[in-house]
């Protein structure tokens, strides 16, 4: 959805984890990105639906509260197939399972906290220059 206008690549940012949230948004600001940061599914959904022309991939919780982070990618993809979609976690049980479902809904990509903000960076970038 991005727009050649701009220069700024947009992300749209879902964690329900207000730490995690605004390290994200720092991280992601600091290196020139464009955040919109939301803190469940619903509200992920909405600013895809009113803000696409703003953003350029999503960072995705797999746990976000009132709509799943797998149920958002689902919706996202159903909307968009070709929007990236990089899907995060903290959960330590069960992570290759959800890595798999994600990548077979959509996601371009799974990153397990804690993270490198250098490594979410570099996947970003290489996402966005796709």
């Amino acid at each position: 959805m991005r727009s050649d206008l701009r220069k700024t690549a947009g992300i749209l940012v879902a964690d329900g984890d207000d730490i995690v949230r605004d390290y994200l948004i720092s991280s992601l600001e600091d290196a020139g990105f464009s955040v919109k940061p939301v803190k469940d599914g619903v509200e992920a959904v909405l600013a895809f639906i009113y803000e696409a022309d703003k953003l350029d991939a999503a960072l995705l919780e797999i746990s976000l509260s009132s709509l799943n982070g797998l149920n958002v990618l689902k919706i996202l993809k159903a909307i968009d197939p070709s929007f990236p979609v990089l899907m995060i976690t903290g959960r330590v049980d069960g992570h290759k399972e959800l890595e798999l479902i994600s990548l077979a809904n959509g996601a371009i990509g799974f990153i397990t906290k804690p993270f490198q903000s250098e490594k979410l960076l570099e996947l970003l970038r290489n996402i966005v220059d796709r």
